[in-house]
């Protein structure tokens, strides 16, 4: 049985969502509406959805010593686990239907090259062929709750929408409504939907979601503690394989926290062997600033020290740095609400750094609408 089938689409009247972020908050948030009945209208800033969870495809220079060929990086969320049993029995759905697959590893905590056992036991995943195909399933279940062409997720239906490249203005109240402006990261041309929200859902980073808030809004306050540290990652391809006897480290006295053969997780190409580095939050917002080069150099000095080894030269290597990633002190309150203003705010930063923490924030900032809807 479907994940969709088991929920309840009966509710109160339909309501004009506009959600603010197409990631595992926003999308989630906008199924469990579009099954509700709601009109939803998603706003993405960037030309796909999947936020953290997406992967990145590079093209090394042709003046390299190889054949230029493009390479997949899973560059954002490197795996997740499920504790909870809402979160188990959608996992348990995308297992089934050949979205998500269990990684293997070996994982383990690895210090100036000595491996011990990793911390926790629980089953780790990844979606296959990338993490982003867990956001790409769910846009494509509201398009099949819509009835839009799930062949074509960007062209938009009569009632479930979605706007790429999107990056949404502050908003404005309009006759106990709210206007959603925005401005096409293509064209630099300022547009809005014609119609007005009764709701607006900000499935954003706290910094982001402050910025687009009125200035008189009570959820400011409430937001405002909750800060997210940045993330570099680091991103090397090596012509043959390390040989190293793991698929992902958690490092132990180093400027990183995390390195991961990317190449080991299900369904990826195998050559070239493809790595993931990823410093510690202090250390990337020391070197925020830092050049391309700088942080690269120190990075890879790192990882050598980390394997005990010198590595080969990469046939690839490049730096992305997520600003607002990983929460300093979770919310831990699943989302926040403003129900006067009909405004609430989801992400996992309300919950915490993991991607089952922006599932649940996303299902239950759709379910504290649906209630105050029911209440009307």
């Amino acid at each position: 049985m479907s994940i969709e089938s088991e929920i309840d689409t009966t509710s109160g009247r339909a309501e004009r969502v506009a959600i603010i972020g197409a990631g595992l908050a926003g999308l989630t948030c906008a199924r469990e509406l579009s099954l509700q009945g709601h009109d939803v209208h998603l706003f993405e800033k960037r030309e796909t959805v999947s936020g953290r969870m997406a992967r990145i495809r590079m093209q090394p220079d042709r003046g390299a010593k190889q054949a230029a060929e493009s390479v997949w990086f899973d560059h954002g969320a490197q795996y997740f686990t499920a504790r909870s049993v809402e979160f188990s029995q959608q996992v348990h759905d995308w297992e089934n239907r050949g979205v998500v697959q269990q990684w293997l590893g070996p994982f383990v905590k690895l210090t100036n090259g000595v491996c011990e056992p990793p911390p926790g036991n629980d089953v780790r995943y990844v979606g296959v062929p990338g993490m982003d195909a867990i956001c790409s399933d769910l846009l494509q279940q509201i398009c099949k709750v819509r009835s839009c062409k799930a062949e074509n997720p960007n062209a938009a239906s009569r009632a479930a929408k979605i706007t790429f490249c999107a990056n949404v203005l502050p908003l404005q109240r309009v006759a106990q409504r709210w206007q959603v402006r925005y401005e096409n990261t293509q064209s630099g041309v300022t547009a809005q939907p014609a119609e007005l929200f009764d709701w607006v859902v900000l499935a954003l980073p706290s910094p982001i979601a402050q910025s687009l808030l009125p200035g008189d809004s009570p959820l400011i306050q409430q937001i405002v503690p909750f800060k997210l540290g940045p993330c570099l990652a680091v991103m090397m391809a090596f012509d043959r394989s390390l040989s190293l006897p793991f698929g992902g480290a958690f490092v132990q006295n180093s400027l990183l926290r995390w390195i991961s053969n990317n190449s080991s997780m299900p369904q990826r190409k195998k050559t070239p062997e493809c790595w993931i580095l990823h410093p510690s939050s202090e250390w990337s917002a020391e070197h925020w600033n830092a050049s391309e080069a700088a942080i690269i150099g120190q990075v890879h000095a790192a990882f050598e020290k980390a394997i005990a080894m010198v590595l080969p030269e990469p046939r690839y290597q490049a730096l992305f740095r997520w600003e607002n990633a990983l929460p300093l002190q979770p919310a831990a309150s699943g989302c926040f609400s403003d129900l006067h203003q009909r405004v609430i705010i989801a992400g996992d930063w309300c919950t915490d750094a993991r991607v089952e923490g922006a599932f649940l924030s996303g299902l239950q900032a759709a379910r504290r609408l649906s209630e105050e809807v029911m209440k009307q």
